[in-house]
């Protein structure tokens, strides 16, 4: 297993580099979280909090959806939480989750010149293969909503890393791009990304979220696993509504729609 080499998170880097309207304007980081997105929601009845940013270099309890957990190494990913507050109504959390993923595809994109697909609900592919994923929370506070973008990337892991069940679904940025693999940078693309959908005025459109994600996204006719409602499903997809489902044709037959909200893919072996 090849060791962490990039040290801790260089704050101040990231602080100097940043030129954005709304997210990032204050950043808290930590060496070691229990999560970034509990931390982040703790903190959004605070004045401040729109726009803030909390950063980790290590989580202890860092999770994803449907209350999985999220493991790195520390020092081996971008781990993130971004806090905006609604208080006009001008967003859906997920509207949100899509422009979430709109913004890390773009950023990694930008940043690594790997081609990245989106797999439907919240996670980002190289080569079919894992390297980051998003969760979105948000909690109702004084005459407005607090979203809570939570954001993972693996940054500099490589195989050994990764606990062994994952290992053929998973990467790194290190692993799959000849340009250096630098976080700080990654972290300042990110937060970028983010502002110049959220913290512009009028907000950007649910058709224009929705064609940029779709736009990103794997493409349609891909085999899949799912569990859904305490079964398992296989078939192919043939279209996705973003925030409303993944529309399969099922082995067994018959077409279904699966709800993100009641649906996780189940891994199978990424192709060689």
């Amino acid at each position: 297993m090849s060791p962490m080499h990039s040290g801790r998170l260089d704050v101040d880097a990231i602080r100097s580099r940043l030129n954005t309207r709304r997210i990032g304007r204050r950043i808290d980081y930590f060496d070691t979280v229990g999560s970034t997105n509990a931390e982040a929601l703790e903190r959004c009845a605070g004045s401040d909090a729109d726009g803030l940013v909390i950063l980790a270099d290590w989580q202890t309890a860092g999770r994803g959806r449907l209350g999985r957990s999220w493991h790195s190494p520390r020092g081996g990913s971008v781990m993130l939480s971004a806090v905006v507050i609604d208080r006009s109504n001008r967003f859906l959390g997920d509207q949100i989750s899509l422009i979430a993923a709109v913004a890390v595809h773009d950023a990694l994109e930008q940043e690594t010149h790997v081609s990245v697909d989106i797999k439907w609900p919240n996670d980002l592919l190289i080569r079919n293969r894992k390297v980051a994923g998003m969760l979105v929370e948000s909690r109702p506070t004084d005459e407005a909503v607090a979203f809570v973008i939570g954001i993972g990337v693996n940054c500099l892991q490589h195989p050994g890393h990764f606990p062994e069940p994952i290992r053929p679904v998973a990467t790194s940025l290190d692993m799959e791009s000849s340009q250096p693999v630098v976080r700080e940078t990654i972290v300042t693309s990110i937060l970028t990304e983010l502002d110049e959908w959220l913290a512009g005025d009028p907000s950007p459109s649910a058709e224009s979220v929705r064609e940029a994600w779709l736009a990103r996204a794997a493409p349609m006719g891909g085999r899949v696993h799912l569990w859904s409602r305490g079964k398992e499903y296989a078939g192919y997809v043939i279209d996705v509504d973003p925030t409303g489902g993944l529309v399969v044709n099922l082995d067994q037959g018959g077409r279904c729609t699966f709800p993100p909200a009641h649906t996780t893919p189940v891994h199978s072996p990424a192709p060689e």
